[in-house]
């Protein structure tokens, strides 16, 4: 199973607002409506009121349908709420509107892997660890989606890479042995 999806990015979404609105002006009885909206969503994600913050994100993104951040936000929460197909499509959009969103990437791919998709989870890790070659989470569930497409010899890579980057990650020592069991199988070698 990939590791957990990445929290909603409020201050991104808060700083893309005051700079929406510093630009063009927007009359303030508009703009508190538009922040309550953000507020409101935030504060019932944070106190596990997931359809309450989804149903606020939705409202917001009536108001401001193309702030990626706010697509991401809910995508997040669509994730949360197990709806997948939901958080897909807010990912996809998210990358749409901003095409090196690492958290749309990862958490797509984490969707994609859970609904056994595993080509296209392998697709969004590999982007995800373009964007950030750093991240252990990514590349760990970039290890284990290779492993899942029985593509063992580029998922003992991966998993090196991770153990790399984090040397206690004990999920990474256990699935690297499996998968240098697994090559051994495929490459016909007799293991003691």
């Amino acid at each position: 199973m990939p590791k957990r999806t990445r929290k909603p990015y409020r201050l991104t979404v808060f700083l893309a607002f005051c700079l929406v609105f510093a630009v063009l002006g927007t009359p303030t009885l508009f703009a508190d409506g538009f922040e309550d909206l953000i507020e409101s969503a935030e504060s019932a994600y944070e106190d596990g009121r997931l359809v309450e913050a989804y149903e606020a994100y939705t409202q917001a993104l009536e108001i401001e349908p193309d702030m990626a951040e706010l697509v991401y936000n809910r995508g997040v929460v669509a994730y949360d709420l197990e709806r997948f197909e939901e958080a897909i499509i807010d990912f996809s959009r998210t990358l749409e509107l901003s095409d090196r969103h690492f958290g749309a990437h990862y958490n797509r791919g984490n969707a994609h892997f859970l609904l056994e998709d595993f080509v296209a989870a392998e697709q969004d890790f590999s982007r995800a660890v373009e964007i950030d070659a750093e991240d252990v989470s990514a590349r760990y569930n970039l290890a284990t989606t290779l492993y899942r497409l029985e593509d063992h010899r580029q998922a003992v890579v991966e998993f090196r890479v991770a153990l790399e980057l984090d040397p206690d990650l004990a999920e990474a020592h256990y699935n690297i042995a499996l998968a240098h069991i697994r090559l051994a199988e495929e490459l016909g070698i007799e293991l003691p």
